[in-house]
């Protein structure tokens, strides 16, 4: 596996879990994996996998595997997603690494490039109404109502380090919205004096989490956890003539 060898290769411990067996990617799913141990809550599929990144999280500390300190997680697409909510509640995690994460992860739930189909939350009631929490799909084609958006999750990881991969022609992904949620979280980030320490990586390509994403990844923690300067830039903007539609600014 090219991830495993670039990972071991610089020191690092690569862990996998099977999210399925935490909770089955289906509609009818909650009689499967830890869903019918809670049966009080009321969570989503992405966030019952999110959760399970911190039972791993447990297991590496009670084995003395890892460097309790250094802590990555990562995934794609709607692993991005889980990456995203697991980074926000579980402040062991020191890197937050969401890749290609969409609608729900890192992209914009409001702003989508012109000519572009927008990944919307009514598409998500339709296709995957396992992945949210009821509540959530009420505002189905109502999303400017919401009184968050993808850079609100960003900034609930902040001081802490996330880094944002993504591919350039990855449209179903929201590459526009994902740059403007990055700059918008940028703010809090400089706020709380943690500036660099959220990045953005990319790609020329397609939806995945190939080669060139995994080493961005392993460049920018190698910058976070040892001060190794990376070659390249980790706020590289794809829209730099974009109009970031916010007016506040930190304090």
């Amino acid at each position: 596996m090219i991830a495993a060898r670039h990972a071991v290769k610089r020191g690092y411990l690569l862990c996998k879990f099977q999210r399925n067996e935490v909770a089955e990617d289906r509609a009818d799913n909650r009689n499967t994996g830890v869903f019918p141990l809670y049966p009080e809550y009321d969570w989503g599929t992405i966030a019952a996998w999110a959760w399970a990144h911190g039972v791993v999280i447990d297991a590496l500390d009670r084995l003395g595997l890892s460097d309790m300190n250094r802590i990555v997680v990562t995934g794609h697409s709607r692993g991005g997603k889980t990456a995203l909510c697991a980074g926000i509640y579980d402040e062991r995690v020191a890197v937050t690494a969401p890749n290609s994460s969409g609608t729900g992860g890192t992209g914009s739930m409001r702003y989508f490039e012109q000519g572009q189909k927008p990944q919307r939350l009514l598409l998500h009631k339709k296709q995957f109404p396992h992945w949210w929490i009821d509540r959530y799909f009420e505002f189905g084609d109502k999303e400017e109502q919401l009184p968050f958006d993808a850079h609100t999750a960003k900034a609930l990881i902040a001081p802490r380090a996330l880094i944002n991969t993504h591919a350039r022609q990855d449209y179903w992904a929201n590459p526009y919205g994902t740059e403007l949620t990055y700059r918008a979280a940028d703010e809090v980030f400089r706020w709380l004096d943690a500036e660099g320490k959220q990045g953005i990586h990319w790609r020329n390509g397609g939806h995945a989490q190939n080669e060139e994403d995994w080493l961005a990844l392993l460049d920018f923690t190698d910058w976070q956890f040892f001060l190794k300067q990376p070659e390249q830039s980790f706020s590289t903007l794809t829209y730099p003539d974009a109009k970031l539609p916010v007016t506040w600014k930190g304090p």
